[in-house]
Formats: C-alpha cells, sequence, structure tokens
C-alpha cells in the first residue's frame, strides 16, 4: 500500500468515527499519523548504531609491558631502517672518496682513509691482496746482577693470523684509467692491489710492470652489483678495443687483442707469464659461469701508442 493509499484510508477511518468530518482536525491527525509511521518505517530499514565505546578506554594509562612493546616496535623499525639505507650508504661514501682520488691525483697528494671502512662483501677473494707482514718486537737485552746467573731471554712471539692493520690506510692515485667502450670516463688507479685499494678504484699490482714499461702492467678492479661501478662492465670488452692510461706525464693507449676466463688459482700464472712488449691485463671476478666468483675474468692488450700530457 502506497502513501496516497494509506492516506485515504485514514481520512476515510477519521470521518466514520467522528461522524461529521472536521476538515482541519482530521487533517492534522491524519498528517500525524502518516510521519508517525514514516519514522518507524525509517527505524526499521535502518542499520544498528554501532555501541560507542567508553571514554576511559582511550585514556587508560600504559602499563610497563605497553612500554616495553612500544620500545621493541621502535627499535625494530630503526634496525629495519639501517638495514634497508645500509648498502646505498656505503657506495655513496666510496664513490665520494673515488671522486677525491681524482681531485687528489691531478693535486699530485694521496688521501688517508679508516682501513676498516665501507668493507664489500667477498671483498678477501677478489684479488692477491698484499697483506702487511708484521715486524719483530725489539728485544731488549737485560744485564744479569753480579753473581747471577745469565737470564735466558725469551723473544716474543706474534701469531701469523694476528698481523697488525693500521687504523687507516693512505690511498695513493698513479693514474685515470678510461675505457669508452664501457662508458667509462676515469676511475683512479692507486699503486697497490690491496683490499682498501680495490674499494676506492682500480687497483696497480706492484710486482707487475709498471704503467707503460716493458712486461704485462696488472691492474685489478672489483665486479660490484651497481651497474657500471669500477669494472662491472669489464664483460662488455670486446678484442680490438682500445682504453686510455694517463699517469702524471704521459697518455698510453691500449688495445685489446685477448680476452679469457681462468680458475682464481690459476691468476698468478697469468700474471707473471712471459709477455712480449708492454702489456696490461685488467682483471675483475667472473660470474657468467660460476656464481661463487671464483672465476677471474682477464682483458689482455697492448701498448699502442705513449704521447705527453
Amino acid at each position: 500500500m502506497n502513501l496516497d493509499e494509506r492516506l485515504e484510508q485514514l481520512r476515510t477511518l477519521g470521518e466514520a468515527q467522528a461522524g461529521e468530518p472536521r476538515t482541519g482536525e482530521l487533517d492534522a491527525r491524519i498528517h500525524a499519523a502518516v510521519r508517525a509511521e514514516a519514522r518507524r518505517a525509517r527505524n526499521e530499514d535502518a542499520p544498528a548504531l554501532r555501541k560507542k565505546l567508553p571514554r576511559k578506554w582511550f585514556r587508560r594509562r600504559l602499563t610497563p609491558i605497553d612500554h616495553v612493546l612500544n620500545g621493541a616496535i621502535a627499535l625494530c623499525f630503526i634496525v629495519g631502517l639501517m638495514l634497508v639505507l645500509k648498502t646505498p650508504y656505503e657506495y655513496y661514501m666510496r664513490d665520494r672518496t673515488a671522486d677525491k682520488l681524482l681531485n687528489a691525483f691531478e693535486q699530485g697528494i694521496a688521501i688517508e682513509v679508516p682501513a676498516d671502512a665501507f668493507q664489500i662483501p667477498g671483498e678477501d677473494t677478489e684479488s692477491p691482496a698484499i697483506e702487511a707482514t708484521p715486524s719483530p718486537m725489539p728485544v731488549i737485552p737485560i744485564s744479569p746482577a753480579p753473581g747471577a746467573s745469565e737470564p735466558v731471554v725469551t723473544e716474543p712471539t706474534i701469531p701469523a693470523t694476528e698481523a697488525y692493520k693500521p687504523p687507516t690506510v693512505v690511498l695513493q692515485p698513479i693514474g685515470i684509467i678510461a675505457i669508452p667502450r664501457i662508458e667509462k670516463e676515469g676511475d683512479a688507479v692507486l699503486e697497490g692491489a690491496t683490499e682498501v685499494n680495490l674499494r676506492y678504484g682500480i687497483g696497480w699490482y706492484p710486482p707487475s710492470a709498471p704503467i707503460g714499461e716493458e712486461g704485462r702492467t696488472v691492474l685489478l678492479g672489483h665486479k660490484m652489483k651497481y651497474y657500471g661501478v669500477y669494472f662491472s662492465r669489464l664483460y662488455e670488452m670486446q678484442i680490438g678495443d682500445t682504453y686510455t692510461i694517463t699517469t702524471t706525464d704521459m697518455v698510453y693507449t691500449y688495445r685489446v687483442h685477448d680476452i679469457t676466463s681462468v680458475y682464481k688459482d690459476q691468476l698468478m700464472n697469468e700474471i707473471f707469464a712471459p709477455a712480449d712488449g708492454k702489456q696490461c691485463m685488467l682483471v675483475t671476478c667472473d660470474f657468467r659461469t660460476d656464481p661463487n666468483g671464483d672465476n677471474r675474468f682477464l682483458v689482455h692488450s697492448t701498448l699502442e701508442s705513449a704521447v705527453p700530457r
């Protein structure tokens, strides 16, 4: 039954009860009844109101357990944030040091860095690092007292595994290498292929020939996870490519004549193999066939030209 039919029904009922119709009073009663019925219909169709929580629930005092839980949540958040930002931050700091090395090379100076800062995972297997050899501690002679027997002096020994490591390391740039094939405009070449040196640039292995001299010059660099850092794109080199190494007074251009990959135990044989003329070998880890990086990727090249700067 719609509203009009209901209204007519109430009007007829009112006239029957009143005997004689009184239009104004009857209409008022009819409209009041219709409004009441409409309100009742709305209340039946509307969903039940959600029960409000007592206000004191929001104002309850925190217990010691609440403080402990809140502290644990905050600590977990901070630790997680540090773990996420650790690697990008280390890359950023190494990149800043690499830029300083380029400026230091042009100025003819060295820079000093912390020995244990910004270590690269697996760096101890990346190159034939030259470890520092601990010097023996001095022995102080002791004169025996009159009438006493000659004392026996025991020289202190240092275990081979406890080699002394200085807190800081001096990085000495000796050149800049640029490789057009892999869009490398310039990385500092450092004197020494130690673990610390390879964190910030390309390392020259001192037992090998100096840059531009007779024999085989050996340069080592890390393959990093970030695209294009150090020797990360060395795999893209091709036979016939050229690259330059700039020293304080000369610019040497090398041309690639061979590309190979060997197991890491064979690297020293490649370094000290006989070399005809003036050669250079670029070395990095090879992860293409071995996910552990136990192979070494080698780029052999021959000096093509040497011109003054």
